[in-house]
């Protein structure tokens, strides 16, 4: 998808979100019979005003996009030419307990549309993947393994081995799985890998061949992600496990085999045909090939992993949910370091945002890349919003506290021009983040 539409995507995100921020201040206020003249999406000059007959709140569109704001009677804003307000009515005029609910609401808002966003990605939506693991019970009667005690596994492929094209209902067949973490630039990275051939030979001498899977939203060529391993010299297999193709493991996932051009390679592969509700594993197929130029080539084979969607069970999807928003914490934690340290090359801004959208989108589509980024960016709103920084909520929530507690009034006029240092700063930060997001992207920086 196009960089610029997906950023056109973020920003109508963003002021979906914002919308529904400041409707949860306005809904509050009024059920307090708090005065509201304006109820605004944006700053700057008007796009669009409009009160509704009878009606004494102005619904308005601004020119700058990022933010919004409900002007309450009581918070330094004047009122109309003519208009008469009791004190009563006025955000000062209830009590502080309630002006914190009025100014809370809509970081419970956002809060409430996060974990709603996260639930629907979760729950509606299929998993593409590009590998299965079915556990112990698998019918195997096609090799006369009964009641096999091991997990089995097997990959999505598409393709042809020596010449004989998969069919859709055919998978190769690994006899276990692993999952290893590895290290790529200082980063850990758990891969899943597939056990595809335990017979291996490399110029002759036997390895254990792993397929590792390099993605589980795109087609990965399985040759290209293959690795050879030495052999566990610990392991000793069962009769049972010997039967479904398990006779050896590798010693270890972090070591594999350095190919040298000219090596030759051959390979066993085996596939799961269904038939009916079971599933029966194949004879094994040889093929012969050989390292040239930098890959693997086997002469009448290509294999990819092939991508099937399937929808999570309930439980699965609620697992997916939880790890998600706990993730979503995890991330908004480290921004939060990184932005009181000052650190803001590590920050980013709608624009960064929409090039991780449009990435995304490519992997899962845009309805679930959707819901995804709302969640994050609802729950970002919301504890951003709860820092007492002038200009935001939090700041609101502190002042009332504050005033409540103390029972000294803070002069509007004070109030309003720290509010509006505040939201200066803050609108600089944003436009600056822009800026160097714009020259990252377009590779000037």
């Amino acid at each position: 998808m196009n960089i610029v539409i997906t950023i056109l995507i973020i920003i109508v995100l963003l002021g979906i979100l914002v919308g529904f921020h400041e409707l949860g201040h306005l809904m509050v206020a009024k059920a307090f019979n708090v005065y509201c003249l304006e109820y605004s999406i944006g700053f700057g000059p008007k796009i669009f005003s409009r009160r509704y007959k009878g009606g004494e709140t102005f619904f308005s569109l601004r020119a700058i996009p990022f933010g919004g704001y409900v002007s309450m009677y009581g918070e330094g804003v004047e009122l109309p030419d003519g208009v008469t307000v009791p004190k009563e009515r006025s955000l000062e005029g209830i009590s502080h307990p309630k002006q914190a609910l009025v100014m809370g609401a809509g970081i419970m808002v956002n809060f409430f549309l996060s974990v709603l966003f996260c639930f629907i990605y979760a729950t509606c939506f299929p998993s593409n993947v590009s590998f299965g693991a079915f556990a112990t019970g698998i019918d195997m009667s096609g090799n006369e393994v009964a009641n096999a005690s091991l997990n089995a596994y097997y990959l999505y492929a598409d393709g042809e081995i020596g010449g004989e094209e998969l069919l859709d209902s055919q998978f190769l067949y690994a006899p276990i799985g692993y999952t290893h973490v590895d290290v790529e630039g200082g980063t850990s990275i758990e891969r899943v890998y597939f056990l595809l051939d335990a017979e291996a030979t490399v110029n002759g001498e036997p390895y254990v061949a792993m397929y590792r899977v390099a993605s589980t939203a795109y087609a990965n060529d399985v040759f290209a992600n293959l690795f050879f391993y030495e052999a566990d010299p610990n392991f000793f297999p069962t009769a049972g496990e010997m039967e479904i193709g398990l006779s050896k493991r590798p010693l270890s996932l972090s070591s594999p085999l350095t190919l040298n051009e000219g090596d030759e390679i051959v390979l066993h592969l085996r596939t799961v045909d269904q038939v009916e509700d079971a599933y029966r594993i194949g004879t094994a197929t040889a093929i012969a090939g050989s390292y040239r130029d930098g890959a693997l080539s086997f002469e009448g084979s290509s294999l990819s992993n092939y991508i099937a969607s399937r929808w999570r069970s309930f439980p699965e999807a609620m697992s997916l949910f939880c790890q998600q928003f706990v993730s979503f914490f995890e991330m908004i934690g480290l921004g939060l370091a990184k932005l009181f340290t000052f650190d803001l090359k590590a920050l980013g801004s709608v624009v960064m945002m929409g090039s991780q959208v449009n990435v995304l989108t490519q992997s899962i589509g845009i309805g679930q890349a959707f819901f995804w980024y709302g969640s994050a960016l609802s729950l970002n709103l919301a504890i951003f919003n709860l820092i007492p920084i002038p200009g935001l909520d939090g700041w609101q929530l502190l002042v009332t506290t504050y005033e409540g507690a103390t029972k000294k009034k803070i002069p509007d006029k004070v109030k309003g021009i720290v509010s509006f240092i505040g939201l200066g700063l803050l609108v600089i930060l944003a436009a600056g983040l822009i800026v160097k997001d714009i020259l990252s992207v377009t590779g000037i920086i």
